[in-house]
């Protein structure tokens, strides 16, 4: 009985720090298309705002 403990409790042990490895995974990707739409949004504003100035001017 001890040693049956002992594997589930290893085991127990193992499917947790993989579970916490999933959740920082998880996290990471997240952030990273946080940052990247962030970045896109910038990207689509300058372009938007150098679009209207480019047709006012010529307007």
């Amino acid at each position: 009985m001890g040693k049956r403990l002992e594997q589930v409790t290893e085991k127990l042990s193992s499917v947790r720090k993989q579970l916490e490895k999933m959740e920082q995974e998880k996290a990471d990707k997240t952030l990273k298309g946080e940052e990247q739409i962030k970045k896109d949004t910038h990207l689509f504003t300058t372009v938007e705002s150098t679009f209207c100035h480019s047709l006012i001017k010529y307007c």
